[in-house]
């Protein structure tokens, strides 16, 4: 016998004339498992990822729970998430996402990758310096998880007119790199990096003039 809807019903049983019955009571469907679900199960370090929670009930009936369950995240010090299902990400690691509700509780594992990098920043801007001496620049990258880091000696340097300003190889190190002006006028010192971005690769750039005596 299978109830299909709540309430009171009265079960009867004939058989060679004789009749038995007995009452019957059809409760609420009682939650019987939680479903955890996000479209981003490995994320870099720094970008949301958003989960779900999807009650199934004794009668095969599905329904949202998102923002009525307790998540909690087994390694916070990778990720924390929030009441809305809302995972903020931190570092690099694994953690595992937990909805509950009552005795009920479903999870699912987050994969958080190295942060990535959105921007590259080249620095100083409008630099200027006689002809003959040099200009120290450097390439700093931000990540998705808003860390910083020096990329000087990681990415290539040009110069938009080598008449005006070069910038050797052998000048590039950790500390900086060092444009020697050859001439009069005004160079844009530009820096690309290959590295893994969220972003295609830019080409950030410094303005470096060499004025006149």
């Amino acid at each position: 016998m299978t109830a299909v809807a709540t309430g009171s019903a009265t079960i009867s049983a004939s058989y060679s004339g004789q009749t038995g019955s007995t009452n019957f009571t059809a409760t609420p469907a009682v939650l019987v498992s939680i479903e955890v679900a996000t479209t981003t199960p490995s994320v870099a370090a720094g970008i949301g990822a958003n989960f779900t929670a999807m009650g199934v009930y004794s009668d095969n009936t599905h329904k949202d729970l998102t923002s009525q369950v307790s998540w909690a995240s087994s390694n916070t010090f990778v990720a924390t998430i929030a009441s809305d299902g809302r995972a903020t990400t931190l570092v690099a690691g694994g953690t595992t996402i937990t909805a509950a509700l009552g005795d009920v509780s479903g999870s699912l594992t987050l994969n958080v990758t190295p942060a990535l990098r959105v921007s590259l920043a080249v620095g100083p801007t409008g630099a200027s310096v006689p002809k003959g001496l040099t200009q120290q620049f450097g390439a700093t990258g931000t990540f998705t998880d808003m860390s910083t880091q020096n990329l000087t000696a990681q990415v290539t340097w040009f110069s938009s007119n080598i008449a005006v300003a070069t910038v050797p190889a052998s000048a590039v190190s950790s500390n900086g790199v060092y444009a020697t002006a050859t001439g009069l006028g005004q160079t844009t010192i530009m820096a690309t990096i290959t590295t893994p971005a969220r972003q295609p690769s830019a080409r950030p750039s410094a303005v470096f003039q060499i004025p006149a005596r």
